[in-house]
């Protein structure tokens, strides 16, 4: 039973630093959606909900994978439509990588990367997920989940998030422990015998019946991507044609783009990594207001108004949004407003 607890809240960890990455890299448009609440059905009509219905239940949206023979009275009631593509992935432009935001969950090291599809950064994630178990699991015992999570953003480019749990007084070799073994993984490359062990993985892989369902499903995956499926076969033969140097080079390019995330307050490494900005990169200029003398907001924090945007702020903080910039308005009844960047920063303006 305890087991268990340790790995649903380990589990519980992950999924909050996978909405998170996305997050921090995307910020509230597209791929970084997923972290937000969705706000649109709230204002959205009858009509326009069952537009949006018309034109993204058709055929060109969909995918029917099966594991056997279609019945010959299957027939799917769908208008033809439109394919509409996968947004392609917007990132915060002004962030430098690698980076460390250290104000994340909790518990728990996570480092992400996004970088080009290819059966090499693939393999090598599998290889650093089981030397970080050796490593934080087996010999130093301060970690009790290591795992890693791939998703594809399009046809051609993944998001990976690499995580271990750890208690506080570990954070910090954890976080070296983690750096380490990728950095040590991409200069060196994989054992032949960590190569072998993934060569015969793949062949069991592709040889198990039980997995048939998995392959199709990744098969319509591909399709709705827009890349052409691979088959199980396709992908064994790749991974057999796999060199240590293949595999050292594709996660080389991908820590160009780590985002390490570390518990509040944690050190961020010395060297190449720069702190996540937490602030905006430009702040506008205007009529600075003072809050209410009845309200609950500190009595040094300013509202800016102008002619490019809001901003709010105190002595040591900034947040601003430029109408250039604004994905996103709330609005209530008493005039109280609610807007958002695209990388993230929120004003919420209440008169």
């Amino acid at each position: 039973a305890a087991d268990i607890a340790a790995m649903a809240e380990a589990l519980t960890r992950s999924w909050n630093q996978w909405r998170e990455s996305l997050a921090l890299r995307f910020g509230p448009v597209a791929h970084g959606l997923i972290a937000y609440r969705e706000v649109a059905p709230d204002a959205a009509t009858d009509a326009e909900i069952a537009d949006w219905m018309r034109t993204r239940f058709t055929k060109a949206n969909a995918v029917l994978y099966l594991t056997g023979k279609p019945p010959p009275t299957l027939k799917l009631n769908l208008r033809a439509g439109r394919r509409h593509r996968v947004p392609a992935p917007r990132p915060i432009d002004y962030i430098s990588y690698p980076a460390a935001f250290p104000h994340s969950t909790e518990g728990t090291i996570a480092v992400s990367m996004v970088y080009r599809r290819s059966y090499a950064i693939a393999v090598a994630l599998q290889i650093a997920d089981a030397r970080l178990h050796q490593h934080l699991r087996h010999q130093a015992g301060s970690s009790y989940a290591v795992d890693h999570r791939i998703e594809y953003l399009d046809r051609n480019h993944a998001h990976a998030l690499l995580w271990a749990d750890c208690v506080p007084s570990e954070v910090v070799d954890g976080r070296n422990t983690m750096i380490g073994v990728l950095e040590e993984l991409a200069l060196r490359g994989p054992t032949e015998a960590e190569l072998a062990f993934h060569v015969d993985a793949a062949r069991r892989w592709a040889h198990d019946l039980t997995e048939t369902g998995g392959n199709v499903y990744n098969a319509a995956h591909h399709h709705l991507l827009g890349r052409e499926p691979h088959s199980q076969w396709d992908a064994l033969a790749a991974v057999e044609r796999l060199t240590g140097d293949e595999v050292a080079n594709a996660l080389r390019g991908a820590l160009r783009s780590t985002l390490l995330l570390l518990p509040d307050e944690t050190p961020i490494p010395g060297g190449r990594f720069t702190p996540y900005p937490m602030e905006p990169r430009r702040i506008p200029r205007g009529r600075s207001f003072r809050p209410a003398a009845d309200g609950d907001v500190q009595e040094d924090v300013r509202l800016v108004v102008g002619a490019e945007g809001v901003a709010v702020g105190g002595p040591d903080w900034k947040q601003a949004v430029l109408y250039d910039d604004c994905i996103g308005i709330r609005r209530w009844d008493d005039g109280t407003r609610e807007l958002w960047s695209s990388d993230g920063f929120r004003i919420f303006v209440d008169p």
